[in-house]
């Protein structure tokens, strides 16, 4: 069956013919229902003819769909439509490995890159119980960049009849390859398959995972080679090899390192009895290489090209600080890093420019650089981007756009990060994310070379949790004391033996606050540094000295560290001054890897000013903010009427209010308390209720409510050791409804005893409460699915519940006749729901579905604020706007330790 460019199979639109081979035609198609865009395979008709083999291979097809790793182009689904059905599969575009063979062999560091990514996904095929029978460079995409996807996962054996045996030589089930030898024309497909089929294959024997470890190995060969290494001018020749021409060893790069050389004699070996038996064993060995943790002799003869006496691999810093400085300057530093004898390597100062226009430490920006120190990791408004280091621009990880505190698994492969009120991970050369467990609010982790994360999973009195790296139910492995005020665990790091970790423990007591060290065995934490910063460990190369790194007062402090004894052990040096931190994190703006590498940037305040957007999101006129200060807008509330606006401001302890369209701020309030402002009015306009909080002695947080005239003095309604979040004042005005550190919702009368009862309570937070215009409902977003939601319920509180938003919602209002409920999707998208023509549970049984309205709203910049508000009417919309600023950049130190010796010293280089 062949099929024209603008026909159509199914619900899928034919654009291109992209191959063809024993499988059948491969067409690019459109899929007009989800938008994107597959591969199909038309199947051939010696196989839709037969029956009994057409239900085993959807049978087949439906176990190679469970199939699901960064490294395997996935197969979505069997189209039936029409009389020659058809594969959907993954659209992987680009070169194949074979097409990067043509031009010759690759580095051992690449090759070896992609022999681990080819690894895992055998690893994860097996694991399922799911054999490739027909890997070969041809099945394999490779992109320069580093992207690895394996193809026609399981296809052999689902291609063959209900009886099994030998594969079929003459039919390959994968695309037609160009021949493998100047006189195989006309053979690609059969080489193709035979060149690379373990010995039981080709002797008509049935095949187990060791014939995929075998395949592995001949692929490896080829990489380190650049040549076929049985490939012949017919099948009867190339069959031959497999079974008995002598591998020759010799040919490899005399630069490949001992324990790969023993683990290719491992792969190849003829009897799969004495082959090696799981590929993971290759992966691990691989592993070693790469992170120099490779055995005394395992390491090539001094002066092998790509690897350094001790078997520590340093070539890609030469390209790395190439796109950063002079070649000259770089050479030279890296020369004294790859010699031994060598005087101590110069200290280098670099810049990386982050990859918007925003700085590295404002609206919720992070970085981390990888345990090799070969990629920076940087978050922008929510985005992940990767910059290696050996080339001049960052990318974009495609398919993430809320993630916060980013890190990296051991071996730089995955990356983990917190989004949607879960623990997530994916792999460094992109793919779907996948989930690890629920994190409600992470606030930063650490992934041990066991397979544990440690991480700090939300606000409060909390400690750190534990979980597997694959996935499943956290478990605490440190607790808070019980002090007075709210005290967290957070910024968990693991030290080099892969079972004791630091992290930062936030009291309200400075006897308790500071850096610790603890166990997953869970000895008692012990307190190694004062203070309240986070503290980064690191090994200086050569010597192998360690180190913590921590700030205080904005200048980046190293001090010599015991791991043995869990103390410190000398003075602090001042690595570099005007260190900042996270917006939206508080984490310290700097992150130290191997091989010598430190990065930090500059200390940028965030700052915001509010426009206004009408209902398509054109922008309109900017409000005056002239009142002496810059921050960041920290809860936003328009007075009924619309004739005047509160907020808070991020970099002053007070509430400013502002009258409408073209009034200066005026202060509210005079400190000399610090933040949590979050302002509402009362419902008649001439109230103002707030927060805040008193840092004498222990801390003591309060709700204040105060005339807007100022015409009283304010009165405390409500006091505690944990933060008051007011949301909303009930239209009656006799209540105002608030949310508490752990993410309830209480309601606080204002009569009688004013004693507040809980309102919504549940195992996980809810936040942004918002009276209905009518008293009857309440609005509010929650994450009890894992990410937050908009919900209604009633008032008083009855157990009905209505579900709002899907795919992500927080942050409701109303219109102020309770016609419309507006809601910020997950993507900054502000979202509209018209409600029906009753009141209370009738008016939102005749809801609308949710409907855009315009995009751009931002995240809190501060935990749960909001960050517009609408007019009465519904027709124009204040909102927070972050500022545009200078740009900073990132600085790269290359050997820090030199740095740090001379600044020891009293020379500052």
């Amino acid at each position: 069956m062949s099929l024209a460019p603008g026909s159509r199979l199914g619900s899928y639109e034919i654009t291109a013919r992209i191959g063809e081979g024993g499988m059948g035609v491969v067409y690019k198609a459109s899929d007009s229902r989800l938008g994107r865009e597959v591969a199909l395979k038309v199947l051939p008709e010696g196989l839709t003819q037969d029956a009994e083999r057409l239900a085993r291979f959807e049978r087949e097809a439906k176990l190679l769909a469970s199939l699901n790793h960064p490294n395997i182009a996935q197969i979505y689904g069997l189209e039936t439509s029409g009389a020659s059905p058809a594969l959907v599969m993954e659209l992987v575009e680009g070169p194949t490995l074979a097409d990067r063979l043509t031009r010759g062999s690759l580095s051992m560091e690449e090759s070896l890159s992609i022999a681990r990514r080819i690894a895992e996904a055998l690893e994860e095929a097996h694991e399922k119980g799911i054999i490739h029978r027909d890997l070969k460079p041809q099945n394999v995409k490779a992109s320069p960049e580093g992207k690895v996807k394996v193809l026609d996962f399981g296809l052999a054996k689902a291609m063959e009849p209900a009886g099994g045996g030998a594969v079929n030589l003459t039919h390959s089930p994968t695309l037609t390859s160009a021949p493998l030898s100047p006189g195989a024309t006309g053979q690609g497909v059969i080489l193709g398959t035979a060149a690379y089929m373990a010995p039981e294959q080709a002797r008509g024997a049935a095949a187990d995972k060791r014939a995929d470890i075998w395949a592995f190995g001949v692929v490896l060969y080829e990489m380190l080679v650049g040549r076929s290494l049985f490939a012949a001018d017919t099948v009867t020749d190339t069959l031959a090899g497999v079974l008995k021409t002598e591998i020759d060893f010799t040919e490899l790069p005399a630069s490949t390192p001992p324990s790969v050389r023993r683990l290719l004699r491992r792969c190849l070996e003829r009897n799969p009895k004495n082959r090696l038996h799981d590929i993971a064993d290759a992966r691990i060995v691989i592993d070693e290489v790469v992170s120099g943790r490779v055995q005394e002799g395992d390491a090539p003869p001094a002066g092998a090209s790509g690897v350094s006496r001790g078997g520590r691999r340093l070539p890609w810093v030469l390209a790395a600080t190439t796109a950063l400085a002079t070649v000259a300057a770089v050479v030279l530093a890296l020369g004294q890093l790859r010699s031994p004898r060598a005087e101590p390597a110069q200290a280098l100062r670099l810049e990386v420019t982050p990859p918007a226009s925003s700085s590295p430490t404002s609206r919720g920006g992070y970085f981390e650089l990888s345990p090799d120190g070969r990629f920076l990791l940087m978050v922008e408004d929510g985005e992940l981007w990767l910059r290696p280091l050996d080339a001049v621009a960052a990318r974009r990880i495609e398919g993430i756009e809320d993630a916060s505190y980013p890190f990296w698994s051991p071996d730089g492969a995955w990356i983990g990060f917190f989004e949607g009120g879960e623990l997530r991970k994916v792999a460094r050369d992109g793919g779907r994310a996948q989930k690890i467990c629920a994190a409600p609010d992470g606030r930063g982790a650490s992934w041990s070379p066991r397979g544990v994360i440690v991480f700090s999973d939300r606000f409060g009195d909390y400690g750190l949790s534990r979980v597997s790296a694959q996935g499943g139910t956290p478990t605490a492995v440190t607790e808070t004391a019980g002090n007075a005020g709210i005290e967290v665990h957070r910024y968990p790091q693991f030290l080099p033996d892969g079972k004791s970790f630091v992290f930062l423990d936030l009291a309200p007591s400075p006897a308790v606050s500071g850096v610790y060290v603890a166990t997953l065995d869970g000895d008692e934490p012990e307190r190694v540094l004062e203070g309240s910063d986070e503290a980064r460990y690191a090994r200086a190369t050569g010597d192998g000295d360690a180190y913590l790194f921590y700030r205080r007062d904005n200048t980046l402090m190293a001090q010599p560290f015991e791991l043995a004894g869990r103390k410190t052990s000398g003075p602090a040096v001042p690595m570099a001054e005007g260190v900042g931190e996270g917006a939206n994190t508080g984490a310290g703006a700097f992150t130290v890897a191997g091989a010598g590498l430190l990065a930090y940037s500059g200390d940028a305040a965030v700052s915001s000013e509010l426009v206004w957007f009408d209902r398509s999101g054109k922008r309109g006129e900017r409000l005056r903010q002239d009142h002496g200060a810059s921050g960041e807008i920290v809860g936003l509330s328009l007075a009924p009427g619309g004739r005047r606006v509160a907020f808070g401001f991020g970099s002053l302890p007070d509430v400013f209010v502002q009258s409408l369209p073209d009034g200066e701020p005026s202060r509210f309030t005079f400190g000399p308390t610090p933040g949590w402002q979050y302002p509402i009015w009362s419902p008649d306009g001439s109230e103002i209720a707030y927060a805040t909080q008193d840092l004498a002695g222990l801390p003591v947080y309060e709700l204040r409510r105060r005339r807007a005239d100022r015409s009283a003095a304010e009165e405390t309604l409500a006091s505690g050791k944990e933060p008051f979040y007011p949301w909303d004042w009930s239209p009656d005005g006799r209540s105002i409804l608030y949310g508490d550190w752990g993410g309830d919702l209480w309601l606080l009368p204002l009569e009688g005893d004013r004693k507040p009862v809980p309102y919504v309570t549940a195992p996980r937070s809810q936040a942004y409460a918002q009276f209905s215009p009518d008293g009857r409902l309440v609005a509010y977003a929650s994450d009890e699915q894992g990410r937050f939601e908009v919900f209604v319920t009633t008032f008083p509180h009855s157990g009905a519940l209505w579900q709002i938003s899907s795919g992500g919602g927080s942050m409701p209002r109303w219109r102020r006749d309770g016609r419309e409920l507006y809601f910020r999707a997950a993507d900054g998208t502000l979202m509209a729901v018209s409600l029906g023509s009753g009141s209370g549970a009738a008016a939102i049984d005749d809801r609308g579905a949710p409907r855009l309205l315009f995009p751009g709203i931002p995240s809190p910049g501060n935990s749960w604020i909001f960050t517009y508000a609408p007019t009465d009417d519904g027709q124009r919309f204040l909102v927070a706007v972050a500022r545009k600023g200078a740009q900073l950049p990132i600085t790269v130190l290359v050997n820090w330790r030199t740095a740090l010796d001379r600044r020891a010293g009293g020379s500052v280089p």
